[in-house]
């Protein structure tokens, strides 16, 4: 759950409650979220955004497991991205995990994107590289965890359409522990929300897109 400000083309003040499941299976892993926008003090009361994304594993699916100094795996990413506001978009390319020093996991992708209902006025087709992450730090009895994403939509083939980048950090601190509750991971902290170009619309003087938001969050592992 999140309460933050300063979000750009939505409502300046948003809540929002995402509901997020991970799985390791046995073709690969899989990644799925859905969240549900709150607007206080305006009209349009809420929003709809979800993604679904499962990779195909090479070393989970070949006899001959690949592996190259960092690299640990070579995968295929699926993606389907779907909302309220927004194109249903497919989203698909190669994908490497990395073993990288003081990191819990950092993945890289390349991927395609193309649209499911050929909306001109909502698609977002071209191509995006996305780095993910997760870094754990000990504290006392606790940890605090800086993980998150950057999306980078770096060409596009719709000419209303802007290249952007999405940079979307938290910062955790897993106040579980702290209560004595080893096997708990109940955090606390922040999150940052940087996005360049907001949903595709280039940033004019008279029309500002490039967002600097920040949200308090609270978030509780089932």
């Amino acid at each position: 759950m999140t309460q933050g400000q300063h979000f750009k083309v939505d409502p300046d003040e948003q809540n929002a409650v995402t509901l997020e499941h991970v799985s390791a299976l046995s073709t690969g892993d899989s990644f799925s979220f859905l969240e549900i926008s709150q607007y206080p003090h305006v009209d349009r009361s809420a929003g709809l955004y979800g993604e679904v994304a499962i990779r195909w594993s090479h070393n989970k699916l070949a006899t001959d497991s690949i592996t190259l100094g960092p690299i640990t795996d070579v995968l295929l990413t699926t993606n389907i991205e779907f909302g309220s506001e927004t194109a249903e978009m497919l989203l698909i390319g190669p994908s490497i995990d990395l073993l990288l020093p003081g990191f819990d996991f950092f993945q890289l992708s390349l991927t395609r994107r193309e649209s499911f209902n050929r909306n001109d006025d909502m698609s977002s087709e071209g191509w995006q590289i996305t780095p993910s992450f997760s870094i754990t730090w000990p504290i006392g009895r606790s940890e605090v965890v800086l993980d998150g994403f950057i999306d980078w939509v770096f060409a596009t083939d719709e000419t209303g359409y802007a290249e952007n980048l999405q940079i979307n950090p938290q910062l955790k601190y897993n106040l579980g522990k702290l209560l004595h509750r080893p096997d708990t991971r109940f955090y606390v902290g922040l999150e940052y929300y940087f996005w360049s170009d907001k949903f595709g619309i280039a940033s004019t003087p008279d029309f500002k897109t490039d967002q600097h938001a920040v949200s308090m969050l609270i978030k509780y592992h089932f």
